[in-house]
């Protein structure tokens, strides 16, 4: 079964734990669990701590904080220019256009002035 290209799972990495307790080769380890003896050097080496020993959880942190840093970033950071940009026009578009103040509604773009809507006529258009 060809694995490569993929994540280490828990297992993969009690494997390795357990295998380079025994004092594997980091060629052995990679054929036992299908994948390139790079990948296990790697694995051991983030995994690696003050004493020399391998720790599957620590390498599982440290793969975890990585793994967040190499994300897209986002468009839309806070404190932004574009933020800024997009949460004022929505800020005008839901004071302007959804909740309009004494039921004046304001559509500066398509109607000069402001529209009145009387709620009893304008209930019965439309009607049968």
């Amino acid at each position: 079964m060809d694995r490569q290209n993929k994540h280490l799972s828990g297992e993969d990495r009690g494997v390795i734990f357990a295998e380079h307790i025994r004092g594997s080769s980091q060629q052995m380890i990679g054929r036992l669990l299908g994948r390139p003896a790079s990948t296990i050097s790697r694995e051991l080496a983030r995994g690696r701590q003050d004493d020399g020993a391998y720790c599957p959880h620590a390498a599982r942190v440290v793969y975890d904080e990585r793994r967040k840093r190499c994300r897209r970033r986002r468009k839309l950071a806070e404190g932004s220019d574009l933020y800024r940009f997009v949460r004022n026009q929505r800020q005008h578009f839901l004071e302007t256009l959804l909740y309009p103040k004494a039921g004046l509604l304001t559509l500066p773009a398509i109607v000069p002035g402001p529209v009145i809507f009387d709620a009893e006529r304008d209930a019965n258009v439309g009607a049968c």
